[in-house]
Order: structure tokens, then C-alpha cells, then sequence
């Protein structure tokens, strides 16, 4: 294998750059066995085409296509992944069938050491039966996988699988790239990703993560709906009903605003985040018009539009719980 110093280019590289502009040139490289490695610098092909002003989706795809050769993981090609975290979401841009094929080997077996360090047969002691863990190597100590293993009953009979994600990701909830993976996710229409077990995984982690978030903002949610509901039902004004009702709602716009100035393209384009913000405001406009003495069949028109925006949108809350969900 030829290889050019000082940058550790080889011919995968040149057959990647603007100038070579033909997707025969990538074949020949796979037809040749020439092997895809990073150069000096950790770039591969890949992150020459993605990160190019002018994108060649066909190029791209031809490396993609072979992905189960290139990225095998029985041929120790962990390092040449964790290369891929800059490139990682623009390759989940594409919307292409090849990133599916690409995905299907980010996903595998750990090392025989850890293996050997987590119990094969138990039971999981989590709602979901699923546990995740981050490291930030790819062959953590037995010390650090202690909090995995303490979820785990050994006494069970269930046969335990365990996985690793190969692409070295910053999985914080609250981190720039795990925001931007499900703007990136929200945006692709790609069926054949979604069916991958690395994807599958990903997006089981991060609901794993929202769901004690997600399960406040709903039970906050229905406590506003319910107050709003006994507030427009009364025939009388009860000012302290009124202000804690507003004060549910205002924490609520809140949060939506949040939401909105942090992907406003996304909040924009999903039409449950309309419904909301059209609700929440319907809903403070009405109390805010009842207390400056304005007429009551205006108030009341604003309330119940406000309600029942409310009550769709409480709908779609209510299905993130499993008992409801079955009847909604």
C-alpha cells in the first residue's frame, strides 16, 4: 500500500478530493483492497467529501455501500471511528439508504474483557430492562462498569445482551452534539435508518434521559388544564384560583420559549408546538383581559378556544403514558 508522507495520505484520500470528482476512482480503491485509514491528521475520504463547500453524494455513497468492509469490526477499525464524531451528523444529513448500511456497523460487541466483567445471565433492575452506560474509553475498568453491574440481579435466568456504540459521541443530555443528533433526526425522512439497531439504541438513550423531564412537564401540564377547566367552569370570578392557574401557564410559556429560542426552525415546523403556544396564549390573553375589565363574551371566547386547544394537546401528553396510550 502506497502511502504519501508527511500528511499519511493514500489513494482512498486522493480519490476523495474536489479534483478526482468521479465515484469510479472510490471503486477502484475497494476493488484494489487498498485499505481506508485516516491520514495524519485523522481525516478520511469521508471527512474530505462532507466537509467540502460542494457535497458528492455520489462518492460519499460509494464508500458508504461498502461500509461492512471498510468498518468491520472484526478488523480493529474502533480507531478509525472514533475519527468519525466530527462527521458523524452530517453523515445522518444525507437521508440516504447507505447511511443505514454505514450504521448497521456502529454497532457490536465490546472487548472479551469486558464481556468477561458483566454478567451474562440475570436479570435487569430498570422499568425498561435496559441499562445504558458512558465511558469515555471504548474498554472501561471493572471499577467503572461497578454502577452497570449493580443494576443487574445475577440471580435471574435471562440471558443478557450487551452493545457498544463505536463512535465516540458527548452523550450528556444537555450537550450541544446530543441536541443537535435529534435536530438532525427531527429533520430526516430516511425510514431505513430509523431501522437500525445503532439508531434504535441512540434514541432509546435519549428518551431514557427525557422521560423524568417529559413526565413532569405532562403532570405539570394536567394540574394547569385541570385548574384552567374548574376556573372556566365557575360562574363566578375566584381571583386566587385565577392567579395560580395564570402562574401554571406562565411556567409552562416559559418552557416553550426555551424550547423555541433553542431550535426555532424545528419548533416552527411541528405542528404540536403550535397547538401549545397557541394554547398557553389564548389561555393568559383571557385572564389578562378578565382582570383589565374587558367584556365578558370576549373573555370567554379566548377561554375556550384556550380550552380546547388545551384538551388536544393534553391528549397527545397523556400518550407518553403506556396505559394511555393504548386508548388514544
Amino acid at each position: 500500500m502506497l502511502v504519501m508522507m508527511p500528511f499519511g495520505v493514500n489513494a482512498f484520500h486522493f480519490a476523495s478530493f474536489i479534483e478526482a470528482n468521479n465515484q469510479a476512482y472510490i471503486q477502484q480503491c475497494i476493488d484494489s483492497k487498498i485499505s481506508y485509514l485516516p491520514s495524519i491528521q485523522n481525516y478520511t475520504g469521508l471527512h474530505y467529501l462532507l466537509q467540502s463547500a460542494t457535497k458528492d453524494p455520489a462518492r460519499i455513497n460509494a464508500i458508504l455501500k461498502h461500509s461492512d468492509v471498510l468498518f468491520d469490526p472484526r478488523m480493529n477499525t474502533d480507531g478509525l471511528l472514533s475519527t468519525f464524531t466530527s462527521i458523524f451528523l452530517k453523515l445522518l444529513e444525507m437521508d440516504s439508504i447507505y447511511v443505514a448500511t454505514f450504521l448497521n456497523t456502529c454497532l457490536c460487541l465490546p472487548e472479551k474483557q469486558i464481556l468477561a466483567a458483566i454478567p451474562s445471565f440475570g436479570k435487569i433492575n430498570t422499568h425498561t430492562k435496559k441499562v445504558f452506560a458512558t465511558y469515555s474509553t471504548p474498554v472501561p475498568s471493572e471499577e467503572m462498569l461497578e454502577p452497570l453491574n449493580s443494576q443487574i440481579n445475577e440471580t435471574g435466568n435471562s440471558q443478557l445482551k450487551v452493545s457498544y456504540f463505536r463512535i465516540p459521541l458527548n452523550f450528556n443530555q444537555h450537550s450541544k452534539q446530543m441536541l443537535m443528533l435529534m435536530k438532525v433526526l427531527l429533520a430526516n425522512n430516511c425510514e431505513d435508518i430509523f431501522r437500525t439497531k445503532a439508531l434504535k439504541l441512540l434514541i432509546e438513550y435519549a428518551w431514557s434521559n427525557a422521560r423524568s423531564y417529559t413526565f413532569m412537564t405532562t403532570i405539570s401540564y394536567s394540574i394547569g388544564m385541570i385548574l384552567f377547566s374548574v376556573n372556566v367552569g365557575l360562574k363566578q370570578q375566584v381571583l386566587p384560583l385565577e392567579i395560580v392557574s395564570f402562574a401554571f401557564c406562565a411556567c409552562l410559556a416559559v418552557i416553550e420559549m426555551v424550547r423555541a429560542w433553542a431550535s426555532p426552525r424545528i419548533y416552527i415546523r411541528e405542528l404540536w408546538d403550535q397547538i401549545n403556544a397557541l394554547a398557553l396564549s389564548s389561555r393568559m390573553t383571557g385572564y389578562i383581559l378578565q382582570w383589565i375589565g374587558v367584556d365578558n363574551s370576549i373573555v370567554l371566547w379566548f377561554f375556550y378556544f384556550a380550552l380546547w386547544l388545551g384538551f388536544v394537546r393534553w391528549i397527545a401528553y397523556l400518550r407518553f403514558f403506556r396505559a394511555m396510550s393504548i386508548y388514544l
